[in-house]
């Protein structure tokens, strides 16, 4: 189970925009397959044995660590993709999805909230986020409502699909096992 993961992790961490998406999501899914495997191997153990096991632990902990990285990266390369070329799906099990994000200055919607919504305060910003979404997709509370600060903005997110087994094949067809 302990495989050496030093020289893979130092490549992951050196992802830049030149590599490509597939690359990355072959990564990310290879990625996905040896962290799923190394905490199912080390759940299994655990019961009975996780005081001897300390090395699988730091293991895990590693892979997730991979996983993480390995996952932002694809979905910044999707994104940029989108970016660049306006394709929503770049690549199998792969779209980004248009979001809206609410975008404010925390002062001024602070002020705007002690005055029309003191129940906000002390600003939490993601309530604020989410009256602020309402407020704006809301014909009914913008002609009643005073106008907020802040306005909602169009977001490019990838959703990376869960299964990306697909991109554990090698081009000549076999595993990577």
């Amino acid at each position: 189970m302990a495989e050496n993961i030093t020289d893979t992790t130092e490549d992951i961490e050196d992802m830049n925009a030149t590599r490509s998406l597939e690359t990355l999501l072959h990564e990310l899914a290879e990625a996905r397959r040896l962290y799923d495997t190394a905490k199912a191997e080390l759940d299994a153990k655990r019961l009975e044995w996780e005081a001897e096991h300390s090395s699988d632990i730091v293991h895990v902990e590693s892979l997730k660590g991979l996983l993480d990285r390995t996952d932002r990266a694809a979905r910044e390369a999707a994104e940029r993709h989108y970016e660049d070329t306006g394709e929503s799906k770049p690549a199998p099990g792969v779209e980004v999805k248009i979001v809206e994000v609410p975008v404010f200055e925390p002062v001024d919607a602070a002020a705007w909230a002690r005055q029309y919504m003191p129940g906000l305060l002390t600003l939490d910003e993601k309530a604020y986020g989410k009256v602020l979404r309402e407020v704006t997709n809301s014909k009914t509370l913008t002609a009643v409502l005073p106008a907020m600060p802040g306005l909602m903005v169009a977001d490019a997110k990838a959703y990376l699909a869960r299964d990306l087994s697909a991109y554990l094949e090698v081009p000549d067809g076999t595993d990577n096992d």
